[in-house]
C-alpha cells in the first residue's frame, strides 16, 4: 500500500550559544523524494569534476521549524527522533494530524519563525538550514542520508 506523503521530524541544532528551534518537520511526497534523490546523484556527478564542491544550496520553504512546546516534546517521546534514531523519524499518522492542526492555528506557539530557509545537498545526504527572524545565528537539521531516503521511498511505496 502506498501513501501520499510522510512527515519527517528532524532534530535541529544551533551554534550552541543560542536557543533555536527544537526540531523541524518536512513533508515528503513521492515527487519531492525523487527530487532529493536526484539532487544527491547530481552532487555525486559534480563532485567527480570538482573536488572542492561542498554541497549545493536550494531555497526551500518546505521545512517547518518547531518551537519548544508540550506537543512537540511529546513528538520526541513518541518518535525518539532526538535520541539514537540518527536524528530523524517518521511522524505517526495520528500524531501528524494533531500536529498539523496545531500548526494551522495562527499564533499557536508551535512554529519557530525563520527566514532564509535552504536545503543543502551533497553527494551523501540532504539537510535544511535557516535563520531566526531578525536573528544573527543559524540552525540546521539532522541529515537524511541516501539510505534514509530509500527507507522513506519504501514507506511511500515508490
Amino acid at each position: 500500500m502506498s501513501v501520499r506523503s510522510v512527515t519527517v521530524v528532524l532534530n535541529a541544532s544551533t551554534d550552541g550559544e543560542h536557543d533555536g528551534p527544537y526540531g523541524a518537520l518536512v513533508t515528503v511526497t513521492a515527487d519531492y523524494l525523487a527530487r532529493l534523490r536526484r539532487e544527491i546523484e547530481q552532487a555525486k556527478a559534480m563532485k567527480v569534476t570538482d573536488q572542492d564542491l561542498v554541497g549545493v544550496l536550494h531555497a526551500d520553504r518546505r521545512v517547518v521549524w518547531l518551537e519548544h512546546s508540550e506537543l512537540v516534546a511529546g513528538l520526541g517521546e513518541v518518535t525518539g527522533f532526538d535520541d539514537d534514531s540518527g536524528g530523524w523519524a517518521v511522524v505517526p499518522a495520528e500524531l501528524d494530524e494533531r500536529l498539523s492542526a496545531a500548526l494551522d492555528q495562527a499564533d499557536s506557539g508551535q512554529e519557530y519563525r525563520s527566514e532564509l530557509d535552504t536545503r543543502r545537498t551533497d553527494e551523501h545526504e540532504v539537510y535544511w538550514t535557516g535563520y531566526p527572524k531578525h536573528g544573527d545565528f543559524g540552525f540546521l537539521t539532522a541529515s537524511l542520508s541516501a539510505a534514509a531516503l530509500a527507507e522513506l521511498a519504501a514507506q511511500l511505496g515508490t
